[in-house]
């Protein structure tokens, strides 16, 4: 009687009331051109109806579909890749999507440098509410103008901006060696992750092309942006108080604290000087109007977009 290959790869989705998203995000993976993989679906505790949605799902053998009491993002995805069978895991959001080569060039990538720990992509933007694709990449405008020679520069580069997308495919000795997601974090928890991979030596690896997509959704937790300031806040702050960070590293990481804690101070009491920008801003983007999307996105991306039932 024959049996099934080893996964070469274990993708992980964290999902935590994903109703109106999951099902895409599954059928974005199941599409992948390589085809020898788990799915490892871990629902959050959700009270909506994110664990009928994958019932859809059942009579595929690649998809797992495990539960846990919500316990935040971290939590999720360290139970995730705890049950994981592959040597490599990929991570993907449940409101995201891979076109149908991510897994195929992210797993050839992180082969041809192995010692890298992790191989990375950027996302195109795509706006749920107005159904358009940014011409803008979301990591770009954070991006280093070039490549860090060593993992030293690189460490500076990502203390200053996290530049790596989420959805990234690293090794699981990697992932055990540095003791996965830190569970305490459930906002930043991936930036804090890259960081502690880093600080081992290992230099990431830039996959070629874009290979996933951001569904940006007036739930994504960035909408919140107090959620967010307050969030990188706490990242900066567990970096300098228990990363083993240089002198310039150290550097960096006190002028970004001090950056996104002033920032969080003007949600509160915003002077005459950020309310003009804040205005300034808007009707910049009012003018701008439709020219920041593209008339038509890339091949594909429209169809893994259409594929998953999202136009």
């Amino acid at each position: 009687m024959s049996t099934s290959p080893e996964p070469r790869v274990s993708v992980v989705m964290p999902a935590y009331n994903a109703g109106r998203t999951i099902e895409a995000a599954v059928k974005s993976v199941l599409r992948q051109t390589m085809t020898n993989f788990e799915l490892i679906v871990i629902d959050d505790g959700s009270r909506d109806d994110t664990v009928d949605r994958l019932s859809a799902f059942r009579d595929d053998p690649r998809v797992k579909v495990l539960h846990q009491a919500n316990a935040g993002p971290s939590a999720a995805r360290n139970a995730a890749i705890e049950v994981a069978s592959a040597p490599v895991v990929s991570v993907i959001d449940s409101d995201d999507l891979w076109v149908p080569t991510y897994l195929e060039a992210m797993e050839k990538a992180l082969a041809s440098q192995p010692e890298a720990g992790f191989a990375y992509t950027d996302a195109w933007l795509f706006e749920d509410e107005l159904r358009l694709v940014s011409k803008h990449q979301v990591m770009e405008s954070y991006a280093p103008a070039t490549y860090p020679p060593d993992a030293h520069r690189f460490l500076l580069e990502l203390l200053a901006r996290n530049f790596v997308y989420t959805s990234v495919t690293v090794s699981r000795c990697v992932l055990r060696e540095v003791g996965g997601y830190d569970e305490r974090l459930h906002y930043g928890e991936d930036f804090e992750l890259w960081l502690r991979i880093v600080e081992t030596g290992r230099i990431p690896i830039r996959a070629p092309g874009t290979l996933a997509i951001h569904r940006k959704t007036g739930t994504s937790l960035t909408a919140d942006v107090r959620r967010f300031y307050c969030g990188i806040c706490t990242v900066y702050e567990l970096v300098l108080r228990e990363h083993p960070l240089e002198a310039d590293g150290r550097a960096v990481a006190e002028r970004r604290l001090r950056y996104w804690r002033h920032q969080l101070s003007q949600l509160d009491s915003p002077g005459a000087v950020t309310r003009s920008r804040q205005l300034l801003r808007r009707a910049r983007r009012r003018m701008e109007g439709r020219r920041r999307w593209l008339p038509t996105p890339p091949s594909a991306v429209g169809e893994t977009l259409a594929e998953c039932g999202v136009t």
